[in-house]
């Protein structure tokens, strides 16, 4: 999950990037538009069968989207990123200009 929570992020960071192409962001948009579509390929009162086809689109889109994102928008060559993330985008925000990220957790009394 926290995968997943990286991409997003760094899919929101490159469709706002002057160099991402315009073919990229679109594919952004149709995502965010099949999510929000009341039509589905299988219907969501399937139960389990309607929930796991958005499930498997939605994640091979954002990947298949990742992979096809320019080097430059991220700031180091794409083998780079890819030996030092390992598939892992969870740290891409800090490296696009984020600065420090806070834990967020505490304490109660």
């Amino acid at each position: 999950m926290r995968i997943f929570q990286g991409q997003l992020k760094a899919l929101w960071r490159a469709f706002w990037h002057k160099k991402t192409p315009l073919y990229i962001k679109i594919l952004m948009v149709l995502v965010v538009a099949y999510l929000l579509m009341p039509i589905d390929i299988i219907p969501d009162f399937l139960l389990l069968f309607g929930l796991v086809d958005d499930i498997l689109i939605i994640s091979l889109a954002v990947s298949w989207i990742m992979k096809r994102l320019p080097a430059e928008i991220f700031g180091e060559p794409r083998s780079a990123r890819d030996q030092r993330t390992n598939g892992n985008y969870a740290d891409v925000d800090a490296k696009m200009g984020e600065g420090v990220t806070i834990d967020g957790t505490s304490k109660r009394m």
